[in-house]
């Protein structure tokens, strides 16, 4: 419409299912019914992607496979990612091991780090931000190796509360970069589990760098 900014992927049809209090809490039942709502329609519904920019601590349980020993949490994921519907989740914020983290420690889903991308160019030559260098992982996001992609998470600007546009970080700003790139045919199999550092996804092309 000639204002605000312009997504990945856009058209591409988007379904709210809410898990959260708008104080940004909410209740493991509550995304549990989120998850059950998804693996029951996304037949009729053509999902093809969720986005899953939350997270909590996880127990020692969430390390094990589907099935009957590991949590609730992680069998909800298990049963959507079976129905082909891809997950992406962010990493986390607080530049500890991704491993503590659910959903970002399974691996039935595509975990996204944040990078620093100030230009939108590759090559590390733009401007050093509060949260690092240009085209490095952002000092606040988490590590290890749950990590399978990063995407931009520095001062990206998105929609705010009072109809505004305003600059946000955080892991969670970067995975909707990944879950857009899916809905536009990206499998990932190119980029993820070659670490942070090679596995930079590059969702558009600047022909002016």
């Amino acid at each position: 419409n000639g204002i605000g900014v312009v997504g990945v992927a856009p058209g591409t049809p988007l379904y709210d299912v809410k898990v959260l209090g708008d104080d940004r809490i909410g209740q493991t039942s509550w995304t549990l019914c989120g998850l059950d709502w998804v693996a029951q329609n996304a037949a009729t519904f053509g999902i093809k992607v969720v986005n899953m920019s939350l997270g909590g601590e996880a127990l020692a349980a969430d390390h094990n496979a589907c099935g009957a020993t590991t949590t609730a949490l992680h069998n909800a994921v298990c049963t959507v990612t079976a129905t082909g519907v891809r997950i992406t989740a962010a990493a986390g914020n607080s530049s500890i091991d991704a491993n503590t983290i659910v959903p970002a420690t399974y691996n039935e889903v595509t975990t996204v780090s944040a990078l620093v991308d100030s230009d939108g160019c590759t090559g590390g030559k733009g401007r050093t931000l509060n949260a690092g260098r240009d085209d490095t992982r952002a000092n606040f996001s988490n590590t290890g190796r749950d990590l399978d992609v990063a995407a931009p998470g520095a001062r990206v600007i998105s929609t705010a509360p009072g109809n505004l546009y305003d600059q946000r970080s955080g892991t969670s700003m970067a995975t909707p970069h990944v879950a857009a790139a899916i809905a536009l045919g990206w499998t990932g199999t190119e980029e993820t589990r070659k670490g942070v550092a090679e596995g930079i996804l590059k969702v558009s092309a600047n022909i002016g760098c």
